[in-house]
């Protein structure tokens, strides 16, 4: 079960330095939220592209 923890603290590693290179350069809130959701919005559609492609139903 350690490896497993290992990994889990990596990957919690790996995000939190995601969000900040993401946050880096925002000025405020309102502009850091906005930049989420934009990334968010286009994984949700690039999701859906996937899927469309790939025949299967939603």
């Amino acid at each position: 079960m350690e490896g497993s923890m290992l990994t889990t603290d990596h990957q919690f590693d790996l995000i939190i330095d995601m969000i900040d290179m993401i946050l880096d350069g925002c000025k405020d809130l309102a502009e850091a939220k906005k930049k989420i959701k934009s990334l968010k919005r286009n994984d949700d559609s690039e999701y859906k592209n996937r899927e469309s492609e790939s025949g299967a139903d939603m």
